[in-house]
């Protein structure tokens, strides 16, 4: 995604007409992990994902397919396996824009390498809004077999996160942990610029919208849980955007990324799209979730 936003940003100057039109028909990078999937149920150790079309489908935890249909065949084909063992804890990983919960893969088996379980959770970021897409993460949370939750959230997935416990503060009391990386809190300078670009509406859909500084962004609450910020930055200047003020991963500022009332601040150097698969950030995930 980091280079793709670069590539859109350059292309689609005044001056780069051809490139501009070019990008205006491009819906999605090649080989890009974007889905078209958003979990909206968890039964039974299993995942109900519901397509942009509307038709279901169940998948195992790892993402597996098992079978499609209506949301009750789904529903019942999970019910009739195994029951599934309760847990004290669970750490949902949620990806941001533009990816499926693969993209979070690298934290989640080095959690599991320090014994702490986790599961994904996918959402169509560029067919839906936050809000909606925070409905559907309310919904499955609430089928954890789980006495308390921890959230790992990269980009968008925090914003998706924070207004979920926004329209549920019953679910903000079960979230005892959260690690933000890369969060725009406050917005982006960048969605602010290109929002009314034909090209970023095709790129990132209606959720774009929502990723603007004076959108839903910047008035969510802050989780009453402990929580983190992992951001990425080189110290003073950022790592491309002359359009980001101060230090920036590339497509974030710092200044967005963190998130006041934090237990800690933590800078790692890479940019973007990198920082889910830092051994620095994955340190400092498992240290803090332990």
């Amino acid at each position: 995604m980091q280079m793709l936003l670069f590539t859109v940003i350059y292309f689609s100057r005044p001056q780069s007409g051809f490139g501009a039109a070019v990008l205006e028909k491009t819906i999605a990078p090649e080989g890009s992990d974007d889905n078209q999937y958003t979990d909206f149920s968890f039964e039974n150790g299993y995942r109900i994902q519901r397509h942009s079309s509307g038709a279901c489908r169940l998948v195992q935890q790892n993402g597996k397919y098992v079978t499609d249909g209506s949301e009750s065949h789904c529903r019942a084909k999970a019910i009739a396996q195994a029951a599934q063992p309760h847990f004290n804890r669970l750490t949902v990983l949620i990806h941001g824009a533009l990816r499926s919960s693969k993209r979070m893969e690298p934290i989640g088996i080095h959690l599991a390498n320090h014994g702490i379980r986790s599961i994904g959770f996918d959402y169509a970021s560029r067919r839906i809004t936050v809000s909606e897409a925070a409905k559907s993460f309310r919904e499955f949370c609430r089928g954890l077999p789980a006495d308390e939750i921890h959230v790992v959230c990269h980009s968008m997935g925090g914003l998706v996160v924070r207004e979920a416990i926004r329209q549920d503060r019953n679910l903000d009391k079960k979230i005892t942990r959260h690690v933000f990386i890369g969060v725009p809190h406050s917005g982006s300078v960048l969605a602010d610029k290109y929002a009314s670009r034909k090209w970023f509406q095709l790129l990132f859909g209606p959720a774009g919208q929502d990723l603007r500084t004076q959108s839903i962004a910047s008035g969510l609450p802050k989780p009453s849980g402990r929580y983190i910020n992992i951001y990425g930055g080189r110290g003073k200047r950022g790592f491309r955007f002359s359009e980001i003020e101060g230090d920036d991963d590339g497509v974030v500022s710092a200044k967005s990324a963190i998130l006041d009332g934090a237990e800690a601040t933590y800078r790692v150097k890479a940019i973007h799209s990198s920082l889910v698969k830092k051994q620095e950030s994955l340190n400092v995930i498992s240290s803090f979730l332990r």
